[in-house]
């Protein structure tokens, strides 16, 4: 019989696993969310302001305008 422990931690980590398992069956589609997260979230910096982040939608984009 499992602890008490044990089910919170499993009940806790599900959303998590099922996320991964989501990122293992299509990774290109797991990195386009991560990008999309990330500009999102920097849109409002001087960085991401200067290179447009709100109006970038994907690796492309995001290559043509950032320099690296």
């Amino acid at each position: 019989m499992r602890s008490l422990a044990a089910h919170l931690l499993l009940a806790g980590t599900a959303g998590a696993a099922r996320r991964f398992d989501a990122a293992l069956r299509d990774p290109a589609a797991a990195q386009a969310a991560v990008l999309r997260r990330i500009l999102a979230e920097n849109a409002g910096s001087a960085y991401g302001r200067a290179h447009g982040f709100a109006d970038l939608r994907d690796a492309r984009a995001f290559q043509d305008r950032v320099p690296v």
